[in-house]
């Protein structure tokens, strides 16, 4: 499978959605930022760049077997944020990384179960 993408200098996406013979169902999203800095004047009338934002990666991928026609499945979703720590000041505001996973089983009549999986999200110290 080919993955559409953008290109541009201050975001990166790319993506990937497809179906397998085996009813496997699944795709990602992964998204790249630069980092962001806001100008601002001081006192003395002087301008100065403090960074707002460190270069950041996103991603959120999904995984779900069908089953029964399409009738029933069970799926799995993680998603992911890893910011550059090189800033001290940002890192200590950030979490420099944070993930999140979960799964949902669903029926003909909708959600069966769901639960959030163990998860982390770790600062700079």
């Amino acid at each position: 499978m080919d993955a559409p993408s953008v290109d541009d200098p201050s975001t990166r996406r790319s993506s990937s959605p497809g179906k397998s013979r085996e009813r496997m169902v699944g795709g990602e999203l992964d998204a790249v930022t630069s980092r962001e800095r806001a100008r601002y004047l001081d006192d003395a009338g002087l301008m100065h760049r403090n960074p707002v934002e460190p270069l950041t990666n996103y991603f959120v991928g999904r995984l779900r077997r069908e089953s029964g026609g399409g009738n029933t499945s069970v799926g799995f979703l993680g998603t992911a944020v890893v910011r550059d720590g090189s800033d001290s000041t940002l890192a200590s505001m950030l979490p420099l990384r944070c993930l999140r996973r979960g799964s949902i089983s669903t029926g003909s009549g909708g959600p069966i179960w769901s639960w959030p999986l163990p998860t982390s999200a770790h600062r700079r110290s």
